[in-house]
């Protein structure tokens, strides 16, 4: 069994500018991070290469290590395991845990500024949201489905996703999160064919 490196790494920014900052796993067990401070350089989320040999990304912050599976595509969150389906009256469509790479990452930041209007002084940014997920196409059967889930780390708000999802079909049916495969919440979620949806769930175990 593969050792899960990210889970076991220091749980906070190594950074003073950012409470999070993002991580992340490959096969030989190498480590990444968004912040170098031993030569206090930053790399973007565009930098990250060899990707197909990704096994896992995230962020830490807080005491918190938040990250998904890339062979899978589920998320963890504090050891949390979450996975998401899509399901109709006929039949269940895994959006997670498919035979695919979950490598198409996202990562961004919410930042503010003060700004004076008369003098147009404007004060350094702060970052006050951190936003973490991927973008894929899973394909069942004759229905391919494009599948964008974020989270969102935002200050004094609970933790939150974003999901979107399209599919090539109409569909009734209803998003299924399920939390370490025992619980699940549902969410009915009609589809209509090439038109996106888009839904908020916040994070409960």
């Amino acid at each position: 069994m593969i050792e899960n490196k990210l889970n076991n790494i220091y749980p906070y920014s190594f950074s003073r500018e950012m409470d999070f900052m993002f991580a992340g796993e490959y096969l030989n067990g190498t480590l990444f991070f968004e912040y170098n401070p031993d030569k206090n350089e930053y790399i973007s989320v565009k930098e990250i290469e060899n990707r197909n040999n990704l096994l896992r990304f995230g962020t830490v912050g807080h005491g918190i290590r938040i990250y998904f599976d890339i062979p899978t595509g589920s998320f963890y969150i504090n050891g949390n395991k979450i996975d998401f389906l899509y399901k109709t009256k006929d039949k269940e469509y895994t959006l997670t845990n498919n035979f695919q790479l979950y490598n198409d990452l996202i990562y961004f930041k919410n930042v503010y500024s003060d700004f004076n209007t008369k003098t147009g002084y404007h004060g350094s940014f702060n970052i006050y949201g951190y936003n973490l997920g991927y973008k894929t196409k899973v394909i069942k059967d004759d229905i391919e489905f494009y599948f964008k889930p974020i989270l969102n780390i935002s200050q004094d708000q609970p933790f939150n996703f974003q999901i979107r999802l399209v599919s090539n079909k109409d569909l009734d049916g209803e998003i299924v999160i399920k939390v370490n495969n025992f619980k699940q919440y549902n969410i009915y979620a009609p589809l209509q064919k090439d038109k996106g949806g888009q839904l908020t769930w916040i994070v409960r175990n």
